[in-house]
């Protein structure tokens, strides 16, 4: 398995524990703050309902939807002049929209017109949060698939790249209303998934120079700049009034004085006398400013080694190892983008950056989308554990002798402990499932799951032991004998291995090779 790096030692699970914990955490300590300080209405358990809810719902249609968006992705992604012509289109209807919203008609889809189509500007924060996390990604997978399997020529980059550029002003111009915060986030996290998307299928094509895939990362974060600053855009020609709608000064006068009368560890009497200090805090719920008030600098430096914490372990989940060979890893890589911006931002917002966000699983309504960002990225790090086993399963082939002793013929028994014969074959068309058998040696026997494969006519079982270690080994059925293989028999074995590993990839692995030859032919 050359075409796979080497695979690491499998934490998932441990990864996934500490990152629920990490997120309950975060919870545990928006409610009691709301409820100590600024909300306290507030149910004890509502903001771990939504949670659980956000986590459940994420993963109920990822499981259903998940393979059948991807197939249809594969479908399209077969021709790059399809892509981007999908592209073009949506962009065409938004200008024919623009177009009119400038002239005469007083008709905006997502602007304040007197008039406005109401189709989804209600919706249109959470339509914001689906785009940047599913549509985004799945498109940006789609166009460079696409360029991957026409081997990056002059004319797919061409194409492929006019679609990321109308994908891009599409974003821009929908969500636009929301204010100039909202689009440098999107930009950010676009930015984000577009870099990943280099990284994965343009470093790992021979005839691409990475200094050149490197430099249309920068072309594109200069090309969201120019989007940001257009003629049109809302500022007053600095970077807190670009960012930050409203009084801004009145926010760092509260911030200022936070900060200089702050005690190491507890409330100082400064704050607790001020007037002014308490107002602004319950105007402003800020969870690191509100520990600051409460717990002085070493609550904060606990919470920002804790937000670290988390950033890591969100790093983590979604991986690096696992990166190109992982099916939907740009969706991955743009819901961990969410939550590592909520972290870090966040907190520097807390402190007087200008970049207005939340931090993760403290908002009203962010903690929907960092639910639903949280839940793929669970899957992420529960995929990339399938993804490890897969990579494993050439090192798991051993010879018969290593399990059992070493005998010219072995009893294999089914479940009902009658002599196992052959029942179901392998084939490239259809996966069919596992028999459970006992294979029997001279003083001990071993419980397995049985594969058929067929070779030249010949009938031959993969066994693999129902332990932690998961060996397997090879034998001949020949009539109502089970027969090792002979060492003579190396290519036979070889085959048998390659097969092995090509039926049991599960299906959140993607092979580009595999999908580029099929494309080819």
């Amino acid at each position: 398995m050359s075409k796979f790096t080497k695979c690491q030692k499998d934490n998932s699970i441990r990864y996934m524990i500490l990152g629920t914990i990490c997120g309950l955490g975060f919870i545990w300590l928006n409610t009691f703050m709301r409820q100590n300080s600024f909300d306290s209405s507030i149910g004890a358990f509502s903001l771990l309902r939504t949670f659980l809810v956000g986590i459940g719902c994420t993963s109920f249609v990822y499981v259903l939807f998940s393979n059948a968006v991807y197939e249809g992705t594969e479908t399209i992604s077969g021709n790059i002049k399809a892509c981007c012509a999908l592209s073009a289109a949506i962009g065409a209807l938004l200008c024919m929209e623009l177009v009119l919203e400038a002239g005469t008609f007083d008709l905006s889809l997502f602007g304040e017109g007197k008039e406005q189509v109401r189709l989804f500007l209600p919706y249109i924060k959470f339509i914001y949060d689906f785009w940047a996390i599913i549509i985004f990604p799945l498109n940006i997978q789609m166009l460079f698939k696409a360029m991957k399997k026409q081997h990056f020529c002059f004319g797919a980059i061409v194409t492929g790249s006019i679609g990321v550029i109308i994908l891009t002003v599409e974003g821009h111009f929908i969500f636009e209303n929301l204010g100039n915060n909202w689009l440098v986030d999107l930009a950010v996290m676009n930015t984000i998934t577009l870099a990943a998307a280099v990284w994965k299928y343009a470093f790992s094509e021979k005839k691409i120079r990475k200094g050149n895939a490197f430099s249309s990362v920068i072309f594109y974060v200069l090309f969201r700049i120019g989007l940001l600053v257009n003629p049109w855009s809302r500022c007053d020609g600095t970077i807190t009034g670009f960012m930050y709608p409203a009084n801004w000064s009145e926010y760092m006068a509260g911030v200022k004085e936070l900060v200089q009368n702050a005690a190491v560890f507890g409330t100082s009497k400064e704050l607790m006398n001020s007037d002014f200090i308490r107002e602004w805090l319950y105007r402003n719920n800020k969870l690191v400013l509100q520990l600051l008030f409460y717990g002085g600098w070493a609550a904060v430096a606990a919470f920002v080694l804790f937000a670290v914490f988390f950033v890591c372990i969100v790093i983590k989940m979604v991986g690096t190892y696992n990166g190109r060979n992982h099916k939907n890893y740009l969706i991955f890589v743009a819901a961990a983008s969410v939550l590592i911006i909520r972290s870090v931002l966040g907190i520097l917002y807390n402190f007087g950056f200008p970049y207005p966000v939340t931090l993760p699983f403290c908002g009203s309504s962010g903690i929907i989308t960092d639910s639903m960002a949280f839940s793929l990225l669970l899957w992420s790090a529960c995929e990339n554990r399938f993804i490890n086993d897969y990579k494993k399963i050439e090192e798991t082939f051993v010879s018969v002798e290593d399990v059992l002793e070493p005998m010219d013929e072995y009893r294999v028994l089914d479940r009902d402990g009658f002599e196992y014969e052959e029942d179901f074959l392998y084939s490239k068309e259809e996966k069919l499932l596992k028999d459970v058998v006992d294979i029997i040696g001279v003083e001990r026997k071993v419980h397995c799951s049985a594969d058929w494969y067929s070779i030249d006519e010949r009938d031959f079982c993969v066994f693999t032991e129902k332990n932690s270690d998961g060996r397997r080994f090879i034998l001949e059925y020949l009539g109502d004998r089970w027969i090792p293989l002979s060492n003579s028999e190396e290519e036979i074995q070889r085959q048998l291995i390659e097969d092995c590993v090509t039926y049991n990839k599960p299906d959140c692995v993607e092979d580009m090779d595999d999908e580029r030859e099929d494309y080819e032919n």
